[in-house]
């Protein structure tokens, strides 16, 4: 059975901040790691090009599932 964390931050790739490294790091050691945040929009205060501004949102990033 695979262990699960799910992430809760307000800032998440592609903004860089350390939670990255250490959901990446999680991933490596076999957890399903989820992460739920808002729309990119560090340091600028705008939406990063390519995402939408918009009630939920799903991605995903480096087999991890982002919930926007």
């Amino acid at each position: 059975m695979t262990k699960k964390i799910l992430i809760v931050t307000e800032c998440f790739y592609p903004e860089e901040f350390k939670i990255n490294e250490v959901a990446l790091a999680w991933k490596e050691k076999g957890y399903e790691v989820d992460i739920l945040t808002q729309n990119p929009t560090y340091p600028a205060g705008k939406v990063f090009d390519g995402y939408q501004n918009s009630w939920f949102y799903k991605d995903e990033y480096k087999g991890m599932v982002l919930l926007l």
